[in-house]
């Protein structure tokens, strides 16, 4: 049964119940007559037959009604319950790691500033003479001697944005890079490049040398040596320089050479 037909039926089971519930006089029923028993039933058939038919058409009609809400009839409001979204999650972006900064590095202005930061470096690893004669601002030499007893030359250079590996040039040829073995990048991009062991000078002679060029374009390099000079016949001032190759690049790379 469609919805437009059970309203009809609704109207017509009206009509026949006011047809149907007449007024009656009580003293019929408080006097039954014999004669008018039949009369009596069928006004209560009457009833019940309406009772019955309007109960029938109230079962269909909540059966037809479409599940999830109420038929919305003429005279009344629609109580179906709205649909609720489940709440929709957002991610915030993931923010981009800021680069931390090069520390920039702090370059002694004097000799004697150069001499005293050397020497704060060094602690109690080696003593040190200055021949001032051969010495600058950015750079001093003179003897090293370790803790050992150990003797050797040095050079301890600053300079700015110059080649850690340096050039070779031949008489009417550009300068092209020469090979530069045990070259490596550091974690704050400084490049470290290394020479243990290496012979220098005259016979016998050994070095071992660091230089590391900062970010910032400074280069610090310390070179040690077993002879006294880069001369050949100088003579020796023991068997091995007076630094480790360890001990140098922990001069070159200590953090007392950047700004606080």
């Amino acid at each position: 049964m469609t919805f437009p037909d059970l309203d009809e039926a609704f109207r017509e089971l009206s009509r026949r119940a006011d047809e149907a519930c007449e007024p009656v006089d009580p003293h019929k029923f408080a006097q039954p007559d014999p004669r008018n028993r039949s009369h009596v039933s069928g006004t209560l058939w009457n009833y019940l037959s309406v009772a019955a038919v309007v109960a029938i058409a109230v079962g269909i009609g909540i059966v037809a009604a479409p599940r999830g809400g109420s038929r919305q009839v003429a005279g009344t409001t629609n109580t179906s319950t709205p649909s609720i979204s489940a709440p929709v999650r957002t991610s915030s972006p993931a923010k981009a790691a800021t680069p931390s900064p090069v520390p920039a590095t702090d370059v002694p202005k004097t000799q004697a500033a150069l001499i005293a930061r050397f020497r704060s470096i060094l602690g109690d690893t080696a003593t040190f003479t200055v021949d001032s004669a051969l010495s600058t601002d950015n750079l001093i030499t003179g003897v090293l001697t370790s803790n050992s007893g150990t003797r050797g030359m040095y050079v301890l250079e600053l300079d700015k944005n110059v080649g850690v590996c340096g050039m070779i040039s031949r008489a009417g040829e550009p300068p092209t890079p020469r090979p530069c073995p045990n070259l490596k990048a550091l974690p704050d991009g400084s490049a470290l490049k290394v020479d243990p062991n290496f012979p220098d000078g005259p016979p016998n002679g050994v070095m071992n040398d660091a230089i590391v060029s900062r970010a910032d374009g400074w280069q610090i390099s310390l070179y040690t040596s077993n002879v006294q000079g880069k001369y050949y016949g100088a003579p020796l001032l023991g068997k091995n320089p007076a630094l480790t190759v360890e001990e140098v690049t922990g001069v070159v790379t200590s953090g007392q050479w950047l700004a606080k």
